[in-house]
């Protein structure tokens, strides 16, 4: 730690370890791939960094030490392109190799103001693809309101932190939310136009189908339900 003083403020402690914010970005985003929710496989990850353009630094996959990997290869350098950010992940989200049947999300960092493009289109098309946006504004330049817009389109939510500290907690929130997102579910039973139903129990009949809001369905908490 470096201890500077501050006048009558006191002494400003920096910690030298935690490095500029893109390390301490890269700490909190490989907690976030090791969080204990996840199950590789099924579920997927990828990487996708932005700067003047985008790239898509990892493809999805299972392989959580190719996450980290990734993660760590990234260098700060050139402007804001979040629309490139948002338009490389969406891709991939939207790719051959996407389990089509997963709940997809993308969680975007950023710790300034577009300069280059337009993220509001960019987010409308993650959304037109179902595709949820949790964003994070990190550090005192960040665009709060453009970060909170993102969100709103996409139907995510916006955090703002202001170290590492705070970075690690907004990132284990949101991998706990998305865990709680993906863990609760609906189990549709198709029933023929020509059956009666006499007793649907829990169910709702929505579009031709037997809808149970089965809540949350672990290993550990299996559901079931009845009906006639």
């Amino acid at each position: 730690f470096a201890h500077l003083p501050a006048r009558s403020m006191g002494v400003i402690v920096i910690d030298t370890v935690a490095g500029p914010r893109i390390n301490n970005a890269k700490v909190a985003a490989k907690n976030f791939a090791d969080f204990n929710g996840w199950s590789l496989p099924p579920d997927q990850m990828g990487v996708a960094s932005f700067s003047d353009s985008a790239t898509l630094n990892q493809q999805l996959t299972t392989n959580k030490a190719d996450i980290n990997a990734a993660i760590d290869s990234l260098v700060a350098s050139g402007s804001t392109n979040i629309e490139s950010g948002i338009e490389a992940a969406t891709t991939e989200l939207t790719s051959i190799r996407a389990n089509p049947n997963a709940m997809k999300f993308q969680v975007l960092l950023s710790d300034g103001q577009s300069n280059v493009g337009d993220s509001t289109i960019a987010a409308q098309t993650a959304a037109a693809s179902k595709i949820k946006i949790y964003t994070i504004g990190f550090g005192a330049d960040a665009s709060v309101s453009e970060l909170t817009n993102i969100a709103n389109i996409t139907d995510g939510n916006f955090y703002y932190a202001t170290d590492q500290n705070a970075l690690q907690a907004i990132y284990s929130l949101i991998a706990k939310q998305i865990q709680d997102s993906a863990n609760d579910s609906n189990v549709y039973v198709p029933i023929s136009s020509a059956a009666l139903i006499a007793d649907a129990n829990s169910g709702i009949i929505i579009d031709g189908n037997l809808v149970f809001d089965a809540g949350s369905i672990t290993p550990d908490s299996p559901w079931q339900a009845t009906y006639k």
